[in-house]
C-alpha cells in the first residue's frame, strides 16, 4: 500500500513538472509569483516570525513553513509552477506571498537563485548570537536521538531526502557526542556544509550574498533577541518594511513560542571557546552591516 502511495504521488508530480513546463512555454503564469523571503537564520525565530505574519489578511505562507524549494536540488527541479502551488489562494487580500525557509541563508547557491527568479524580492534575515544559536541547534539534534525509535525513525526518513542526511550516523549513534567534541571536530573539518553547528554563525558571508544582488531597500536585518523582547515593536517595524497595515497586531498574543529545552547549561569552557572562534567573524559582520550586537 506505501508502495503504490509513493507511486502515484510521483506519477502526480511528473504531471505537475509538465503541466509547468507547458504554461511556461505558452509564457502563461497562473500563480502569483513569491516575493518575500524570510531566509534565516535557522533557530533564529524565524517560525516565530512566520506564525505572527501569516495572520495579516495581506500575508499568505507556505501550506507548509519550510519549502525548501531554492536550496533543495531535487524540490528545484520540479520548477516554479509546482513552487507556486505551495501557496494558499483563500486570502483575497494577500499581497505578501511569504516563503520561510531557514537555510535559505546558509547555503551558497540560494541568493542568486532566489534574485533569477523575482529580484523584486524583499529578504528578511533574524540573526541570533552565534554562539546560542549553535547550541540551540546542537540541543535540537540531541533530543532527536532521544525520541523513541518509531519517531526517530519518521525523521530519519526526512533526512534522507534532505542536507540532514549527513546527521543521521549522528543520530543514530549509541551515545550522543558531546558539544565540545562536536564543534572542535567541525571546526577542524573545512571542506563540508554539514554537520554545520557551527558555520552556520559564520553570518558575514551569507549576508554578503544577498547584499551583493540586492538593493538595500530590499533587505531587513534583525537580530532575533528584538523579536523576543520587544515583539510588537520589532512587528510594526517588519510590516513597515513589507508595506502592510498593522491592524492584525491588534489581536496578535505575543508570549514566546517554539523555545527549545535544553538537558544541560553550556559549560563555561565550551562558551569561551566559541566566543574565541566567532571573534573575527562576527567583526567582519559588524563592519558589513556598520552595527554591532551585544554578542
Amino acid at each position: 500500500m506505501q508502495k503504490l502511495k509513493q507511486k502515484i504521488k510521483n506519477f502526480k508530480l511528473r504531471i505537475t513538472v509538465i503541466q509547468g513546463s507547458i504554461l511556461n512555454y505558452l509564457n502563461i503564469k497562473p500563480y502569483q509569483k513569491v516575493n518575500t523571503f524570510i531566509v534565516g537564520t535557522q533557530k533564529g525565530g524565524t517560525s516565530a516570525l512566520f506564525n505572527y505574519l501569516e495572520k495579516s489578511p495581506e500575508v499568505t505562507g507556505g501550506y507548509k513553513k519550510e519549502i525548501g524549494f531554492f536550496s533543495k536540488e531535487q524540490i528545484f527541479r520540479l520548477g516554479t509552477y509546482w513552487y507556486e502551488k505551495q501557496f494558499s489562494k483563500s486570502k483575497k487580500a494577500a499581497k505578501i506571498f511569504l516563503d520561510a525557509s531557514p537555510e535559505y541563508l546558509y547555503h551558497p547557491s540560494v541568493p542568486e537563485k532566489i534574485y533569477d527568479y523575482n529580484p523584486e524580492a524583499k529578504i528578511i534575515i533574524l540573526l541570533r548570537n552565534p554562539i546560542s544559536r549553535a547550541f540551540s541547534h546542537y540541543n535540537m539534534f540531541k533530543n532527536i536521538h532521544s525520541l523513541p525509535e518509531d519517531k526517530k525513525e519518521i525523521l530519519i526518513r526526512k533526512f534522507n531526502k534532505s542536507d540532514g542526511k549527513s546527521m543521521i550516523p549522528l543520530i543514530n549513534n549509541e551515545y550522543f557526542p558531546d558539544f565540545m567534541d562536536l564543534i572542535k571536530q567541525e571546526v577542524e573539518n573545512v571542506n563540508s556544509l554539514e554537520p554545520s553547528f557551527i558555520r552556520r554563525g559564520y553570518y558575514y558571508e551569507q549576508i554578503k550574498r544577498y547584499i551583493d544582488l540586492f538593493p538595500n531597500e530590499q533587505i531587513l536585518i534583525l537580530e532575533s533577541s528584538t523579536l523576543r523582547e520587544n515583539k510588537k515593536a520589532t512587528l510594526t517595524n517588519i510590516c513597515s518594511f513589507l508595506n502592510i497595515s498593522l491592524k492584525f497586531l491588534d489581536h496578535q498574543e505575543y508570549e514566546n513560542k517554539h523555545v527549545g529545552k535544553y538537558s544541560e547549561k553550556m559549560r563555561p569552557e565550551e562558551e569561551k571557546y566559541l566566543r574565541d572562534h566567532y571573534k573575527e567573524h562576527n567583526e567582519k559582520l559588524f563592519q558589513l552591516l556598520n552595527k554591532r550586537f551585544d554578542w
